[in-house]
């Protein structure tokens, strides 16, 4: 059982780091690459790779972190699923920014005009959402875990 979970850990990896591998080189050979106010398309693909890279890449290790430490002590886990899940966030943020501007640089400027759009913003509130109350139970939950104990 332990050999199959090891190999799906394996494969888990290899997909996330295809992802986004396969995500950089199609922006980089296939759109032009990257810019941040130069060019509006290019700006636009830097929103690709973010997403790709937030949602999908960190969040995935922040995930896979969480459980397949075994050897370390639990905090340790949780401290570094908290960091991968804070640079999750970020990356989400500075790629939903650079949407934002990118779409304030073409002559009709238009903001959240299509389902995508509309499904990115609850996905992100619900990121959010999860990231505070996963801030604010644990130093409650660990309260009442001590509290219960000493009863």
């Amino acid at each position: 059982m332990k050999a199959l979970f090891y190999l799906l850990l394996l494969l888990a990896e290899v997909l996330l780091f295809g992802t986004i591998t396969l995500t950089i080189y199609w922006i980089f050979n296939y759109q032009g690459g990257v810019a941040w106010a130069n060019d509006t398309r290019k700006q636009f693909n830097l929103h690709y790779i973010l997403m790709v890279g937030g949602f999908i890449f960190l969040n995935g290790h922040a995930m896979l972190v969480y459980r397949s430490f075994t050897c370390c002590k639990k905090i340790y886990n949780k401290v570094l699923h908290t960091i991968f899940f804070v640079l999750s966030i970020s990356a989400i943020t500075i790629g939903i920014v650079s949407a934002f501007q990118a779409h304030n640089n073409v002559a009709d400027p238009r903001h959240f005009y299509s389902l995508h759009s509309w499904i990115g913003l609850g996905t992100m509130g619900l990121f959010a959402l999860q990231f505070v109350l996963g801030v604010h139970f644990i130093p409650t939950v660990r309260c009442c875990a001590r509290d219960k104990a000493d009863t």
